[in-house]
Formats: structure tokens, C-alpha cells, sequence
């Protein structure tokens, strides 16, 4: 590859891949940035999964009032897709408010109990905890409408979010800048599904393809009114 071409380009997958890239289906001429229609954004950091999230047999004397199930990893988007088919199988995120007042009795004895358990194995000193502004509040994003996986050797895989689950940051959500129709978000999945190509992330060496935030709204899809129609 000429040096030239090398400095006028931002990124050099697309010279490793060619034009086209291995994409199953041509760019629309009429295609805009996935930006334009929606945010993208990372799930919840916990600083400590292995404390935070937890089986339903690891959950013990926890109410489940202060927990949700949550997207914990990216195979539950794949293959049968338990996050939407099978959601009681999913683990689930321990939930508890910045203060205890709001909480019943007995919630509010789990929390604490749970709190003490924290500080005793050293949670509350983590990184994360420690620039949170109650560092047992781990505060789980709003569900999106859709959910898209961001690494691997493989095109991502977009779920429409019907079960309207939160995720961990093992998984990005997407957020529509305006209410979408179930056809027009069916639409577009579809469409991401079948059009993504590798080259519209960064390849790592390897193989390993990783979509940040701002590269997957970069993403071309169908204009909103081709979606709606």
C-alpha cells in the first residue's frame, strides 16, 4: 500500500479488505450514519461481577425485589438468544438504592447484610466503587431497544430488546433518538444483521473485530422514513 494512502487514511482496515469488505449486502445509496438515529452506548461497569452478579442459587436470603436480571454476557444474544427467549435463565444484578429509607424492613436488612458482606471482602475498596457516589449503588442502564455485540471474530449479532433487559458492559445498547415502530426496529436489526462489515470495526491481531460506541452509530443503515415505510 502506498504511504499515501496510508496518511489520507483515518482507518486501513478497509485497504486490507478491499471496497466492498466481506459484507453480505451493497450500502444503500440512500443509507445514513446509524447516529442519526439512534445512541449507542456501553452497559453498567459493577467493579466486582463475581459480587454483584449472581445466579438465582447463589442469591441466598436476597429478596428478589432488589435485584434484575441482566445481559451478562455476549452469548446470550447468540445462537437461541436467552435474553429474549429464555430471561428467568439469565443472572441477575444485586440493586440497591444510595439510601436505605425508601426500602421495607426486610429489604432493608438484606441490603445492609449485603453491604457488610461487600466491605468484608473488599468491594467497596475497588476502583469503581470508590468513585461511585454510594459505592454499593450500582445503577443499571436504561433498557435499550436494542442490544448488540461488540466483540469477536464475527459480524455483531443486534437483538431487538423485547424483554427489555439492561446489560452489563459486555454488551452495547442502542438508543433511538425518537420512538420507533416494532416494524421499524425489526427492520432495522434485520438490516444491521445482514449488512455489517467487519471492516467498520477495529480488527485487532488475530482476528478479534471490536466495535466502539461511536464506530457502531457510524455504522450506514436505511433512513428512518425506508424503515417506517
Amino acid at each position: 500500500v502506498e504511504l499515501r494512502r496510508l496518511r489520507a487514511t483515518s482507518r486501513w482496515s478497509p485497504l486490507l479488505f478491499g471496497a466492498e469488505g466481506p459484507r453480505t449486502g451493497a450500502v444503500r445509496d440512500d443509507a445514513v450514519p446509524l447516529g442519526t438515529l439512534a445512541r449507542v452506548h456501553r452497559g453498567v461497569v459493577t467493579g466486582n461481577n463475581a459480587f454483584w452478579v449472581r445466579g438465582k442459587g447463589e442469591l441466598g436470603d436476597i429478596p428478589e425485589s432488589l435485584t434484575t436480571p441482566v445481559v451478562s454476557h455476549a452469548r446470550e444474544l447468540t445462537g437461541e438468544c436467552v435474553a429474549q427467549s429464555d430471561p428467568d435463565s439469565l443472572k441477575r444484578l444485586i440493586v440497591i438504592p444510595e439510601t436505605l429509607e425508601d426500602l421495607d424492613d426486610d429489604e432493608a436488612a438484606a441490603a445492609r447484610s449485603i453491604i457488610d458482606e461487600g466491605r468484608r471482602r473488599g468491594v467497596d475498596e475497588g476502583y469503581v466503587a470508590r468513585h461511585r457516589k454510594a459505592w454499593w449503588a450500582v445503577r443499571p442502564p436504561e433498557a435499550p431497544a436494542i442490544l448488540m455485540t461488540y466483540m469477536g471474530r464475527r459480524s455483531p449479532t443486534f437483538v431487538v430488546n423485547a424483554r427489555r433487559l439492561p446489560m452489563l458492559n459486555v454488551v452495547h445498547g442502542i438508543y433511538p433518538l425518537r420512538p420507533l415502530s416494532d416494524k421499524a426496529l425489526s427492520r432495522l436489526v434485520d438490516y444491521l444483521n445482514e449488512n455489517v462489515r467487519l471492516d467498520e470495526g477495529r480488527m485487532y491481531c488475530g482476528g478479534l473485530v471490536k466495535f466502539e460506541p461511536r464506530e457502531a452509530e457510524a455504522i450506514p443503515v436505511p433512513p428512518l422514513s425506508v424503515l417506517e415505510a
